[in-house]
């Protein structure tokens, strides 16, 4: 076993006037070598001891946490099973960044975790929250997945909120906890780990580490959208960094050249702005500040850094603008505001920019031996319309390329080689673009 050891230090945490004291030990098993970003990000949020491992003994026992990098093709042998079901039993926290190889041997440590119960299930999952999707979900609501279970896992039971996966590009990446209530192990089939602001609230919802000291941050106007319009050219910002008051500081983003902002109100009216602003309280005048834009439409690419005073160009329909707020150069708090952009010429026919996104019902339907699927796009981008079968299995991609806004009909006939030998019975189409994501049903009857 190799064992790499990270800096041990006394974490000062001014939370109503109490100093905490993380003496933690964090057991990292990484047998194919491909956490070394995530190792040092662990560490340095911790700050405590962090001893990487390629293969499994009893040593684990001496840790108060683990984090495992099981991918395929790596499957556990069955004296690691029996390590991992005794480990986690014993109520230590356990978080698997995992793609797993299920076999006999293995299969007694996925059912111990409630593996079964998380995957490929038709179910409803009752969430606090989701982020990343068009509607925003409060406590309560049920989100039915069963139409895309085919494709991503669906959970049985409550979500925490603050482990409730997020939507990126095209697919949505979830993370769950194990809905065996006796433990304490998180199932991230889709590496969320890599954020490290994700890899934050882990750590708090394990006791890791304490909550963090949260700075005041507010976005102003607090509206749900932010809105720009570029022209014909594209959008453009200009951002600046500035201190409006003793105790506040006030970091200003404006239209560039070509742009203007807007958003609009609880009546659906538009009211155009000069400026958006964070707004930060900083009574002792020692915070830094980054802002960073963060794409969510096609084509996706890393985030960037947004220099002050001077002009930022883009070219994206869906974004975050994000602001970290730093101290001694340490990010501590952050926020972000979604926006929307829009810019060209391309219109609807009654000469209004098309804002909203829809799949409608095939008709006729049912239908044999044709049907026409008419959609709308709203935004420039990459639009994939496929058919599948109930069981989940593709039958036929429509429409795979970028679209410009518009409204699109396309027709499905079994005398397609690809739809000559299907049966009677219910076929799913699915429609995404952007972050839309929409499925509906249709019936063939011959």
């Amino acid at each position: 076993m190799k064992a790499i050891k990270y800096f041990t230090c006394i974490v000062l945490l001014a939370l109503t006037s109490r100093i905490y004291s993380q003496d933690q030990t964090i057991y990292l098993f990484d047998p194919a070598g491909v956490s070394t970003s995530f190792q040092f990000t662990l560490s340095q949020l911790t700050q405590d001891p962090v001893f990487v491992a390629d293969s499994l003994d009893d040593s684990i026992f001496n840790y108060d946490a683990a984090f495992l990098f099981i991918e395929y093709p790596y499957v556990l042998s069955e004296i690691n099973v029996d390590r991992l079901i005794n480990y986690t039993a014993i109520g230590k926290p356990t978080y698997l960044v995992s793609d797993p190889a299920i076999d006999s041997t293995n299969q007694p440590f996925w059912n111990h975790i409630g593996l079964n119960e998380m995957l490929y299930l038709l179910v409803s999952s009752l969430v606090d929250s989701v982020t990343g999707i068009d509607t925003t979900f409060t406590q309560g609501i049920v989100i039915d997945t069963s139409f895309m279970s085919w494709g991503i896992p669906a959970p049985i039971g409550t979500i925490s909120p603050i482990l409730t996966g997020q939507s990126n590009g095209l697919d949505i990446h979830p993370t769950y906890i194990s809905t065996i209530d006796t433990l304490q192990v998180i199932l991230d089939l889709y590496n969320l780990i890599d954020d490290e602001g994700f890899l934050r609230r882990v750590l708090e919802y394990f006791n890791l580490t304490p909550p963090q000291n949260n700075v005041e941050i507010q976005f102003y106007p607090a509206i749900d959208t932010a809105w720009i319009f570029g022209g014909c050219t594209g959008p453009d910002l200009i951002t600046h960094n500035l201190v409006s008051t003793p105790v506040e500081d006030s970091i200003t983003i404006e239209p560039g050249p070509n742009s203007y902002f807007f958003y609009y109100d609880s009546l659906g009216n538009i009211v155009q702005v000069d400026k958006y602003y964070f707004i930060v309280t900083d009574l002792f005048d020692q915070y830094e500040y980054e802002l960073w834009f963060h794409p969510k439409s096609w084509p996706p690419f890393d985030p960037i850094l947004i220099p002050f005073d001077s002009v930022f160009y883009f070219q994206q329909y869906f974004f975050d603008i994000q602001l970290v707020v730093k101290l001694n150069g340490v990010p501590i708090d952050s926020l972000s505001q979604f926006f929307r952009a829009e810019w060209g010429l391309s219109v609807e026919d009654n000469g209004e920019i098309p804002i909203t996104f829809a799949l409608n019902q095939n008709y006729p339907n049912p239908f044999n031996p044709s049907t026409k699927i008419e959609f709308r796009i709203a935004d420039f981008g990459f639009v994939s319309l496929k058919i599948y079968d109930i069981l989940g299995n593709e039958i036929v991609t429509l429409v795979n390329e970028e679209k410009q806004p518009g409204t699109y009909e396309v027709e499905f006939s079994i005398h397609s080689d690809e739809g000559r030998n299907l049966s009677s019975g219910i076929y799913f189409y699915q429609l995404r673009a952007g972050n839309f994501v929409e499925t509906n049903k249709m019936v063939l009857m011959k």
